[in-house]
């Protein structure tokens, strides 16, 4: 209950990070079009928390949302969009092309959420094995009644152990507080309640050798001409996202800033360089350490838990071994208990924008010596 309770706060709090940053945002600008932007921010941020209460209800539940007919193409486009910017350079993440004419019946939220699960598990498969470069997403008509959507990679695999209790609920191979263990055990309810099916399995080569994991989630097909009118119209606005890397100059410090949800990097973003700094923004641990080497910065912020090898507090130590005089300010959406050791500050999201700038300017106040308390010695 402890680990489900804390993951769902983890996302929560970055929602409501997310709603409070934007209004914060729209008060501040006098320009029209910023202040309309920043409320679609706020309000989406409040519908991605309905759907994830959704997803929650539905768990608990184990009864539908919102089945309906709905474009494939259109499905695979959204998280290939979504996923995209989320996924390390070194690893290709390719998709499908398909025609307008293949349908599918099901909750569209809960089948993106699905395959964005797939995938990212198997991004972090790769990161955290070092084994594989290559995650795809495809798709393939079985029949006229059935459809199957399947993620692959080339990663290390999946053990014995792990195929066999991949789906039951608050199993977890991600380390420390990468996952909640319900990823796969709602992917699986949700094929079953679709009148679908969903598994696991390892690639294996024509000697018998494990190549990947392959993922597949098996749904109803539908005649494209089930579609309804608000699906067609949704397809037709289409989706848009932003890079989830960027530089924009500014002029008092520089500042690294990581953290994994997309929405709110851009919002601290735009904050910090309303306030005049330079900040270079990435979801990644390793884009990180690389723009560590290009560039000086005076400040790393960086959520705790990140995507990839190293979480925030160890990113923290690496980036200090490349620059001592570097200053570190964590934010979380947990309550761990090993932050208390932590001798940098440590926001909880949601933090409001004014404690998070004056936590800034007061961190950045500090002489070098003083925060890190060097000391020099005869070296006789």
């Amino acid at each position: 209950l402890g680990q489900l309770t804390s993951g769902i706060a983890h996302d929560f709090n970055n929602l409501l990070a997310t709603i409070q940053n934007s209004i914060e945002l729209a008060n501040w600008t006098t320009d029209t079009e910023q202040r309309n932007r920043y409320s679609d921010i706020a309000l989406d941020g409040v519908s991605r928390g309905s759907q994830l209460t959704n997803r929650l209800l539905v768990f608990g539940s184990g009864n539908q949302v919102s089945a309906d007919t709905h474009r494939v193409c259109d499905i695979i486009e959204s998280v290939h969009d979504m996923l995209v910017s989320s996924i390390e350079p070194a690893i290709r993440f390719s998709t499908d092309s398909l025609p307008d004419s293949i349908g599918v019946y099901c909750d569209r939220g809960q089948l993106e959420n699905a395959l964005l699960n797939l995938v990212l598990n198997s991004k972090e498969a790769i990161v955290e094995s070092g084994k594989g470069n290559e995650v795809r997403l495809s798709v393939r008509v079985q029949s006229d009644s059935d459809i199957e959507l399947s993620v692959s990679d080339n990663g290390p695999g999946l053990s014995k152990e792990v195929l066999h209790k991949a789906t039951e609920p608050f199993f977890s191979t991600r380390k420390k507080h990468n996952g909640v263990g319900l990823g796969l055990s709602m992917v699986h309810q949700f094929a079953m309640l679709s009148g679908g099916e969903f598994s696991i399995n390892n690639r294996l080569d024509t000697t018998g050798q494990i190549t990947g994991a392959n993922s597949v989630i098996r749904l109803p097909s539908r005649s494209i001409n089930d579609i309804s009118e608000s699906e067609v119209n949704k397809s037709a606005a289409g989706t848009t996202t932003s890079g989830l890397i960027s530089e924009q100059t500014g002029s008092k410090a520089n500042i690294l800033l990581v953290e994994d949800d997309l929405v709110l990097c851009n919002l601290l973003s735009d904050i910090l360089q309303s306030k005049g700094y330079f900040v270079y923004k990435t979801h990644s641990q390793a884009a990180a350490l690389t723009e560590l080497n290009k560039r000086t910065y005076q400040l790393l912020l960086t959520d705790i838990v990140i995507p990839g090898e190293l979480d925030g507090i160890e990113l923290a130590h690496a980036s200090m071994q490349l620059h001592p005089a570097l200053s570190v300010i964590y934010m979380t959406g947990y309550t761990e208990k090993s932050v208390s050791s932590l001798t940098d500050p440590v926001l909880r999201k949601p933090v409001k924008t004014e404690t998070l700038i004056s936590t800034i300017e007061e961190v950045l106040s500090e002489s070098t010596s003083q925060r890190f308390n060097i000391k020099h010695t005869d070296p006789a």
